[in-house]
């Protein structure tokens, strides 16, 4: 006879509210000189999604974009962040998940 495992039950975890958005973004992989441009496409207060791209899942990059308005969290201005590419599309967008963050500030 066999027997069927359940799956053990992820705790549930609320989707942040996201922000359609299209503004310039600049993003390199960590580490690296060189910076490349894409568009900000979406936003919340725990990732983003631009492109396009030809990152993969997994890679660590610093972002960079001006944000016009608050975000809850976020406050408006030049913003950079590391962050974690966790899921891309055949069109080259990818959904990355935030991590260190910090604001530009201009004299």
């Amino acid at each position: 006879m066999r027997t069927r495992q359940k799956a053990a039950m992820q705790p549930y975890a609320p989707r942040a509210d996201r922000v359609a958005l299209s503004v310039p973004l600049s993003y390199r992989l960590t580490g690296d000189d060189e910076w490349f441009q894409t568009q900000l496409l979406n936003l919340s207060d725990s990732g983003l999604m631009f492109g396009p791209t030809t990152l993969k899942p997994g890679a660590q990059v610093d972002v960079l974009f001006a944000l016009p308005f608050p975000l809850t969290s976020i406050q408006p201005g030049k913003v950079i962040s590391s962050a974690q590419v966790v899921r891309t599309t055949l069109t080259g967008t990818v959904g990355a998940r935030f991590g260190k963050r910090r604001y530009v500030v201009e004299s």
